[in-house]
């Protein structure tokens, strides 16, 4: 079951250009299902959202179950995106990867120096639940199980050897936003 308010993260096209125009056509061939009862969900309305590193404003669409007792709304935020975050995944994830070889005041990015270091820190908490969440995944799914042995790196090179072993889903093939597709969708 997803957190309270997390958003339902979905591959909604390759770029932010094909996003903006394809985003109605992505979203009515995949249906959405309540994290609290269940339910199907429709989509219910639509909010802003700026991508500081990308200098672009999207709307990001929201869906409310279809149980009159429930009406949980949800966002559903493409997989280029992370939650809460005002900043692209593709942007994050460089950080990640840079961090393992760079100091923070080392690393070229968009955000600034405190934004880096903060990412870096909440980041290994995240990966590191999303981790434990992906290999339950991977074992529920295909009854495979990882040697602990390959998994002896960086959180972020970890989700990368445990994606590869999971069946294929449609995403951009970024390690966040995969991983956050698989995370924020509910096991069927």
């Amino acid at each position: 079951m997803l957190p309270q308010n997390m958003p339902i993260i979905a591959y909604l096209g390759t770029t932010i250009n094909e996003y903006i125009v394809k985003v109605l056509l992505f979203l009515s061939a995949l249906e959405f299902y309540c994290p609290v009862c269940g339910e199907k969900m429709s989509r219910h309305g639509k909010y802003p959202r700026q991508i500081k590193d990308k200098k672009a404003t999207i709307w990001i669409y929201r869906f409310k179950c279809k149980n009159k007792k429930c009406k949980k709304t949800v966002a559903i935020l493409p997989d280029f995106l992370t939650p809460y975050k005002q900043y692209s995944a593709d942007e994050i994830e460089l950080v990640l990867l840079d961090s393992a070889v760079n100091k923070p005041e080392q690393i070229n990015a968009e955000a600034s120096l405190a934004t880096v270091r903060r990412w870096i820190n909440e980041y290994e908490d995240k990966m590191k639940t999303w981790v434990s969440n992906l290999k339950s995944i991977l074992m529920t799914r295909t009854g495979k199980v990882i040697s602990e042995n390959r998994l002896d790196c960086r959180y972020i090179e970890q989700l990368s050897i445990i994606l590869e072993e999971m069946p294929a889903i449609k995403s951009r093939g970024n390690i966040l936003g995969t991983t956050m597709i698989y995370i924020s969708a509910p096991i069927t």
